[in-house]
């Protein structure tokens, strides 16, 4: 494997994964192999705490699988400013306060949240559910697919996006005071 590899010639490399790696791979031995290889940042693919949510995108992972793979990473060896977790924001019908869950649930976990926002893809899952409920009309102008602007987000939820932001910020800075 190339982590033990990495970890028996005594490389001396410094790795980031910032594109989060999936939950269910990472048990003790991995989390071990990572640190020793020199991974710096860890970044997991959270994207909701949010049951149903969760459900709709796949069901990628258990709560409690999430949980375990944040311990296996700290038990190695991680602090949890080198621990982030990806939250999926501007989703078709999520809500502000699912968002506010999530980030909460992964700085009491410990792993430091980051907002990551939907940007609707033509011929997926979601496509037609975007359309739907977008302010704006996807199909004809593929300007409107940009995730900056929350083409799926809509009154409420679209106004709490800056609230969202700086509850993430403050997470984060308060673990590196740490």
């Amino acid at each position: 494997m190339f982590l033990e590899e990495v970890v028996r010639n005594n490389l001396n490399l410094r790795f980031h994964c910032p594109n989060g790696l999936h939950i269910t791979c990472i048990d003790q031995e991995i989390a071990n192999l990572l640190y020793k290889a020199g991974f710096k940042s860890i970044s997991l693919g959270l994207e909701t705490s949010d049951t149903e949510l969760q459900r709709r995108l796949g069901e990628k992972f258990l709560e409690e699988e999430f949980e375990q793979a944040v311990a296996h990473l700290k038990r190695a060896g991680f602090t949890t400013d080198q621990i982030g977790s990806y939250v999926l924001i501007g989703l078709p019908g999520q809500t502000g306060d699912q968002v506010t869950e999530t980030i909460t649930y992964a700085g009491r976990i410990g792993a430091l949240p980051y907002l990551s926002e939907y940007s609707p893809i033509p011929h997926t899952e979601m496509w037609k559910e975007a359309v739907a409920v977008s302010r704006f009309d996807l199909v004809s102008d593929p300007l409107f697919h940009n995730n900056s602007i929350f083409p799926c987000w809509n009154g409420a939820a679209l106004e709490k996006v800056g609230t969202l932001k700086a509850m993430v910020k403050e997470i984060r800075d308060e673990a590196r005071k740490k």
